[in-house]
């Protein structure tokens, strides 16, 4: 049973962590990256905290390889809540208005829990698992989502959605994206950024962009890189057609790697140059490009046809 705990002073310093979630979050020492997009630590967290709201998501956290230190919630929504808590687990009770004023917003979900990130994987890692994936079910792996400077973390959390909703194989981001466990990508992805593979890229002296390592990396590798731009050569749909019919060389359209980049400047001229294909979703006379997160859901939708 988890160890519940009715709190009757809001100073009670076994809320600290929960304090001005808005601003916390932000430290380093919570998790928040740095200029090298690494988050910081704690004793208690040697990879940094997050912050998992709402039953869905605490749902998709007590599945995952992080690990939950403390939940803060009501005692009707604890008593409605139905999930394994772990033993010892301390829960913080406070009524909903309290709560509110401890986290500093209006959390309409009633529950807000505190986990210690995971270590987090290298991109050699994360193709190895992909690759292991591949031979455990003999098909090939759902496709990769490299994300290039998207500071939008609604953005990010929806492309985390997406990528669990068709079976992607992970998702890689440049040192300038959102970080993926921050607590509204989190919200946002509905906690699936908590179990979706994924890994910073390398960092080069200049942050922006992805940098030729990792497309370097990814080709190595055995991935077609597909950098989606309004200004491709080729339309996704007869990609997809081209990709199904080669014949005897369709290995080299097996794995895909489908780059995306920030709304507004697009993928920097390195990264379109050094992708293998350049390719664009067709769209209506007078519209030049889709939401990033629109754009992650079609193509995955359509690479993920490719396995069945």
């Amino acid at each position: 049973m988890p160890n519940v705990i009715t709190i009757t002073n809001l100073k009670d310093p076994r809320l600290a962590d929960y304090l001005d979630v808005k601003e916390r979050q932000l430290s380093a020492d919570f998790g928040a990256p740095g200029p090298d997009g690494r988050p910081g630590g704690t004793p208690d967290a040697p990879h940094g905290k997050l912050y998992a709201e709402g039953p869905m998501v605490l749902e998709q956290l007590l599945k995952s390889n992080h690990r939950l230190l403390s939940l803060l919630t009501t005692a009707p929504r604890l008593e409605d809540l139905g999930l394994p808590l772990p033993h010892d687990l301390p829960v913080y009770l406070l009524p909903q208005r309290e709560l509110d004023r401890v986290i500093g917003f209006n959390i309409h979900r009633g529950l807000l829990g505190i986990a210690a990130r995971a270590k987090p994987q290298t991109v050699v890692q994360l193709l190895a698992h992909a690759h292991t994936q591949q031979n455990a079910d003999s098909r090939r792996p759902g496709p990769l989502v490299v994300l290039e400077d998207l500071s939008n973390h609604d953005n990010v959390g929806s492309i985390f959605r997406h990528a669990a909703a068709f079976g992607a194989a992970g998702v890689i981001l440049s040192a300038r994206c959102a970080d993926p466990l921050y607590r509204k990508s989190i919200r946002v992805s509905i906690g699936h950024a908590l179990r979706v593979p994924w890994a910073w890229a390398p960092t080069t002296e200049d942050p922006s962009g992805l940098g030729t390592e990792t497309l370097v990396a990814l080709a190595t590798a055995g991935w077609t890189t597909v950098a989606l731009t309004p200004a491709g050569d080729r339309d996704l749909d007869t990609m997809i057609k081209v990709g199904s019919t080669i014949g005897d060389d369709r290995r080299i359209f097996a794995n895909f790697a489908m780059v995306i980049g920030a709304e507004g400047p697009g993928l920097s001229a390195p990264t379109l140059a050094a992708c293998n294909l350049r390719v664009r979703i067709p769209m209506a006379s007078g519209v030049d490009s889709l939401n990033a997160a629109t754009t992650a859901a079609i193509a995955l939708y359509e690479l993920t046809r490719l396995r069945r």
